[in-house]
């Protein structure tokens, strides 16, 4: 089961993170330019590892910076474990912490 309330609470503080920032201060954008694309790809890998602690995938994100430009990444295409893969997956990992 997901619970939106929690999903959204911690999105907004994934996105509450960059909100009203100079994005060339924070650490993550020290060492590489906060372009659309980065800024992106940032919050695509944030926000996904988010949903998934929550059992849910993040496929498309897109991110815009001005009325006439955005970024997109759209995974829609990509290939997904089965529930027999992730179950094993799972128990991989418990085995691993045991």
């Amino acid at each position: 089961m997901v619970s939106f309330f929690d999903i959204e609470k911690s999105l907004n503080t994934a996105i509450n993170e960059l909100s009203g920032k100079y994005l060339n201060d924070l650490p993550e954008f020290r060492v590489i330019n906060p372009t659309v694309e980065n800024v992106t790809e940032y919050l695509f890998n944030e926000i996904d590892g988010i949903l998934r602690k929550n059992n849910a995938v993040l496929l498309r994100i897109e991110v815009s910076d001005s009325p006439t430009r955005s970024y997109c990444i759209d995974i829609t295409e990509r290939q997904f474990p089965s529930q027999e893969e992730v179950e094993a997956s799972q128990d991989n990992q418990e085995d691993d912490h045991a």
